[in-house]
């Protein structure tokens, strides 16, 4: 079994999500050392589960809606926050203000700011308007951790705002219409009905239904964006099965149908409590990309559009694209824009012959025919660029446009960096880890390079045998075998950042086996860290005592070789908080919620 930080996704789950705690005990404990005590604080103190008054306020809300007041108003206390920024979305912000007076009331907010500016997504999270408000913390409301917390430049909670809904009556609709030959039923949606959706597999597993809820990490399983969505036909057979997916619009279905055009897609409306068969017009939408692509071909001068709401668009791609431009001569210019129109592109008039948007795919497959230029999604600009081949092109996908075979060029039948093969579809990886060279996603999945000492066969028919002398190196994508030893170079950094909060002191002491490295005093805001090799046995492990003020000592292993070879890459961050632990997932780039002090 695969350590719990391992099996959680890149995503923060909320508190009443935690399934499995890290281990913060050692197996092996120092016989000549006491046992570390373990205090137990409640993450969320009982006088404020138990307000009463501050219950009261909350009932003015809708009551299967879940805002996480009380953990609102927690991390706000803990963190001694005074000036508190709420961003909502727009479906939402008819309680923003009944929000913002909890918060003054109950949790010593002296300014609270609401976020106006439309909010599309997870991708609209606005730090830096808030940092330009002087706010202390962002609670961003309604989506989940896209951009992660270490990437903002303050301090953010991401409520999901989880729904509740009947979710019998989602597995009922389901029966009654599609148990009559018990298909494989994919369950997808939008955040908000995420829980009813693991809710109701096992329900449906009990009825005869194969249920698949697939993920595209970074989201959560069944989690799917406007621009993300999981891709079915690598990990089952989309033509034997069926969506359904669970959500009161089309959007984000749609990008759920643009990846997938083999499947059949059901629409559960969860106010309705119907299920409505949705279609996609695959081939016209596929036709009117295909002709944007080929006319901006021909284009003499380029307009890239970098999106500035909130953190729509991705500097890291734009530096990607300029290098691609320059490399190639384009003649281009950069253009900042919050919110990007026909009309307001029409103003160029002819300056421009063509334009990239780095900020939504959906604005040019949804509305690129209201451009009078053709405007290409960051996947298109690559097409034109010649950095891989169209989608029409990849059917058969024997050779590529440049001459060269698959094997020869890497992007030619992938999405660009070889992760993946999207076998001719219109790929909606926007903010996937395994997604293409265009995406924005803030961490690419890598390829750790894995070395094993094997010697190689002797031809006779012999086994391979291990070699301490002879090297070869391997790739593997998050496979370790636990029997190979580890080479020397791989260096391993670990750092233990104090985000306590309120100027609270953390004592540290950790050691290995061979190492001690002493106590260490880490302020508020501050980190401790080492540098180390792990043993070529592959057993390294070091372990921390730490405490402050109200508690005297946990003990959690900062790095078990076993657990964060993969996990960490190369370096292993933790950051220790008034709620719990967080650890950085190397792989996926965000931090995930490791332990619960309350568990």
């Amino acid at each position: 079994m695969m350590d719990p930080l391992i099996e959680k996704t890149g995503q923060h789950k909320p508190e009443s999500a935690l399934e499995t705690p890290l281990p913060l005990q050692r197996n092996a404990v120092n016989s000549s050392k006491p046992a570390p005590k373990r205090f137990v604080k409640n993450q969320i103190p009982d006088s404020i589960l138990n307000d009463a008054s501050l219950n009261a306020a909350i009932s003015v809300l809708p009551s299967n809606y879940n805002f996480e007041i009380h953990k609102c108003v927690w991390r706000v206390r803990s963190t001694g926050a005074k000036r508190v920024a709420l961003q909502f979305p727009e479906g939402l912000l008819m309680y923003s203000l009944v929000i913002s007076d909890i918060l003054t009331s109950f949790a010593d907010v002296t300014h609270c700011f609401i976020l106006g500016d439309v909010t599309y997504g997870a991708c609209c999270v606005d730090d830096l308007s808030a940092v330009a408000l002087g706010a202390d913390l962002l609670i961003h409301y309604g989506h989940s951790c896209l951009v992660p917390i270490d990437a903002t430049k303050i301090p953010c909670l991401y409520v999901f705002v989880e729904i509740k809904i009947n979710v019998d009556g989602l597995v009922n609709t389901i029966e009654h219409n599609l148990g009559s030959s018990k298909e494989s039923i994919v369950l997808a949606g939008t955040i908000q009905f995420s829980s009813a959706i693991r809710s109701a597999k096992p329900e449906l597993e009990k009825r005869g239904f194969r249920v698949l809820i697939p993920q595209s990490k970074p989201l959560s399983a069944g989690e799917v964006l406007g621009c993300t969505a999981p891709k079915i036909g690598s990990i089952a057979n989309a033509n034997e099965s069926v969506a359904v997916f669970v959500a009161d619009g089309r959007f984000h279905l749609e990008a759920f149908m643009i990846a997938n055009p083999g499947i059949k897609a059901f629409r559960y409306d969860p106010y309705l409590g119907k299920l409505f068969l949705e279609e996609y017009d695959h081939k016209g939408m596929r036709e009117t990309r295909r002709r944007a692509i080929e006319k901006a071909k021909s284009a003499k001068s380029w307009g890239i559009v970098l999106g500035t709401l909130g953190r729509q668009g991705n500097p890291k791609v734009l530096e990607r694209l300029e290098g691609k431009m320059k490399e190639k001569g384009y003649d281009y210019t950069v253009i900042l824009m919050s919110e990007i129109s026909p009309v307001r592109i029409a103003l160029f008039e002819d300056a421009v012959d063509a334009w990239v948007q780095i900020a939504c795919p959906r604005l040019s497959i949804d509305w690129g025919d209201a451009f009078l230029k053709p405007l290409l999604t960051t996947f298109e600009a690559e097409i034109v660029l010649g950095e891989i081949s169209g989608w029409w092109e990849k059917d058969g996908c024997d050779s590529c446009g440049n001459g060269l075979s698959c094997r020869e060029s890497k992007s030619c039948c992938g999405d660009g960096n070889g992760m993946k093969d999207f076998h001719g579809d219109y790929p909606m990886d926007y903010y996937a880890q395994d997604g293409g060279e265009w995406n924005s996603s803030y961490v690419k999945k890598s390829v750790r390079p894995v070395r094993r000492n094997i010697a190689p066969s002797s031809g006779n028919g012999g086994h391979n045998v291990i070699d301490d002398n002879k090297e070869t190196l391997q790739l593997g994508i998050g496979d370790f075998n636990h029997h190979a030893l580890v080479h020397a170079d791989d260096n391993v950094h670990v750092s233990i950042k104090n985000r306590l909060g309120n100027g609270k002191n953390l004592t540290l002491h950790c050691q290995s086996k061979d190492t001690d490295l002493g106590e260490q005093n880490v302020a508020d805001g501050s980190e401790y860290g080492w540098d180390f090799t792990p043993n070529v046995w592959g057993t390294t492990l070091y372990y921390c005592d730490m405490g402050w003020e109200e508690v005297q000592q946990y003990n959690y292993d900062a790095y078990s070789f076993q657990r964060d070879f993969v996990r960490c890459v190369s370096q292993c961050s933790w950051l220790i908080s008034a709620e719990g632990i967080y650890g950085l997932n190397g792989n996926t780039g965000f931090w995930e919620f490791a332990y619960n002090w309350s568990s």
